[in-house]
């Protein structure tokens, strides 16, 4: 069984795409009902189907998305605490939002990346940066063709100093242009990401792949 991709521990998927090579056919129904019956309450097979040979979940991904999610409320609900990051203080979402979208396009990322990555090239093309909100939730989106270990929850991290007023909008650009960890915010916890969708070439439909 080979996965799109690996998440850190304590971020969540809910649009992991994985493939495996099966030694005879079987109905595909009966082996999601045979798989969700031994795997652990916290995973479940939602779609699964048959894929031309020489399909590879990993391989042949284009992009990833992710989510980020904070809620920016006093009190938050015991039934969101796992999946979302609790930040009381009011934040200021304009100015989040600009400097999300600083992000987007061809940059180096080294101010991003945890100071334990071994990849030398830390550049990356981000297709879409975006901060959303839905009344008190905050939403991160970011897709790319990768990241750097750790470097969705820098950006957050980041992104939250900004809404606190600790790094002004436009401080995102003087952080990509320092190349350096140190300079950029903490590393927001696990538990707010999650990988929302796994997108592929055309000739393959996502859609049956992928629950989001």
């Amino acid at each position: 069984m080979i996965g799109a991709g690996r998440t850190d521990s304590g971020v969540h998927a809910r649009g992991q795409v994985a493939h495996c090579e099966l030694a005879s056919l079987i109905d595909t129904k009966r082996i999601r009902r045979s798989l969700n019956a031994v795997l652990p309450p916290d995973i479940r097979v939602f779609h699964l189907r048959k894929i031309h040979p020489g399909f590879h979940a990993r391989k042949h991904a284009l992009r990833k998305r992710y989510e980020y999610r904070i809620y920016n409320g006093p009190v938050i609900s015991p039934f969101l605490a796992d999946y979302v990051l609790h930040v009381p203080p009011k934040l200021d979402f304009k100015k989040m939002h600009q400097s999300s979208l600083l992000l987007e396009g061809l940059h180096d990322f080294s101010s991003f990346a945890a100071s334990s990555c071994s990849t030398v090239n830390k550049v990356r093309r981000i297709s879409s940066s975006i901060m959303l909100r839905q009344g008190l939730m905050l939403t991160y989106r970011v897709e790319d063709s990768g990241f750097s270990h750790h470097m969705v929850r820098n950006i957050v991290g980041t992104l939250i100093q900004v809404g606190l007023g600790k790094i002004g909008a436009n401080g995102i650009s003087a952080l990509l242009a320092a190349r350096n960890r140190s300079k950029a915010g903490p590393t927001a916890p696990p538990q707010g990401l999650c990988l929302v969708r796994v997108c592929y070439p055309s000739n393959v439909n996502h859609n049956s792949l992928a629950s989001y």
